[in-house]
């Protein structure tokens, strides 16, 4: 987030946006490993994946149910639900959350343009949503 809000310093909102994106993206996917309790990190391969699942304390739920590309998705609902925040997230900040999941990494070839104002609600609600996942 930092660099988010160094690119709205400079005006940049559009990028700024962007970069707050994958840092929310980013805390999704650590509290997915945190919740599946990966011991090597999010796995690249689906050979890494099924070695993390295969583990004897992984219920057989969890195990059955979770695709390498449900992981590797930018899909902001997808992932907090298998994080497990996406409750947490709808019932404590749900007009941040609403605005911070119409986020998608495409964003940096629309046309539109973020004022300012758009940018500093965005880059507030994803900073309230990464903080309620630490």
């Amino acid at each position: 987030m930092k660099d988010a809000r160094v690119l709205a310093d400079k005006r940049r909102f559009l990028a700024a946006v962007y970069i707050a994106g994958y840092a929310v993206e980013l805390a999704l996917k650590y509290r997915i490993c945190l919740h599946l309790q990966f011991e090597y990190g999010f796995p690249e391969t689906k050979a890494e994946l099924v070695s993390e699942l295969t583990n004897v304390n992984r219920s057989a739920e969890i195990r059955f149910s979770v695709t390498l590309p449900e992981l590797k998705s930018h899909n902001f609902e997808g992932l907090s639900e298998i994080s497990m925040v996406n409750i947490i997230l709808e019932n404590t900040v749900p007009k941040e959350w609403k605005l911070v999941n119409t986020w998608v990494p495409a964003i940096r070839y629309q046309k539109k343009r973020f004022t300012e104002k758009q940018a500093a609600i965005f880059l507030k609600a994803a900073e309230r949503i990464i903080q309620l996942m630490q």
